[in-house]
């Protein structure tokens, strides 16, 4: 179940790994940011608008696979790591259960 939580975050959840500074605007690869930002018209500076999804160091933590020798994580405690990589400020007792809501495992898929 958790290699389907993982599959979904990263397809539906990664932030674009590209913004301009300037106007917010995301992009996938950074040749056009730099062909946007050499625009003969500058873009118009606005503010940022909160965007669900997690950031470039939260991904590379989450796809880390580093182990303490001798160390097996069981699925409750690998959930628990994701979790709290995503949601670090969430109190331990405050994470739920992966099987806490059923109806949301059809749509990882």
């Amino acid at each position: 179940m958790l290699t389907k939580s993982r599959e979904h975050l990263y397809r539906k959840h990664t932030l674009p790994k590209f913004t301009c500074h300037r106007c917010c605007e995301p992009f996938e690869v950074e040749e056009d940011l730099q062909l946007h930002a050499r625009a003969p018209t500058p873009c118009q500076i606005r503010e940022p608008e909160p965007i669900d999804g997690f950031t470039q160091d939260q991904e590379k933590r989450l796809r880390s696979r580093k182990k303490k020798p001798g160390e097996e994580l069981t699925e409750p405690e690998k959930w628990r790591a994701m979790y709290r990589i995503l949601f670090p400020d969430v109190a331990e007792d405050d994470i739920p259960s992966p099987c806490e809501y059923p109806s949301c495992t059809a749509d990882i898929a």
